[in-house]
């Protein structure tokens, strides 16, 4: 393991716990059965190609079960956080 990863799941954890998530935003969204299409990357770089300047991605919506999420191989910490996007919809905090 790299410094740059420690780091970067150090933030990521700091991240959800801390600052960066919160309660879902329409909390009576919930999906227990998805249709789920995983787009998984070697590198952050691939991946940032495909995304932008992100380090996960998912795509849901409150009107299907479908959802799709881009990540990079291993990252197990970005995994969960975009397949709870899938689940529970958006839960970061309204940006300002």
């Amino acid at each position: 393991m790299t410094i740059k990863q420690i780091i970067l799941g150090i933030m990521l954890v700091g991240g959800l716990f801390l600052s960066g998530c919160g309660k879902p935003k329409h909390e009576d969204f919930q999906k227990t059965e998805i249709e789920l299409k995983i787009n998984v990357y070697d590198t952050e770089e691939q991946l940032q190609r495909e995304v932008g300047d992100k380090i996960g991605q998912a795509r849901w919506s409150p009107d299907d079960n479908k959802c799709e999420i881009w990540i990079v191989k291993w990252d197990m910490e970005t995994a969960g956080h975009e397949l709870h996007h899938c689940m529970f919809g958006s839960f970061h905090k309204e940006q300002h």
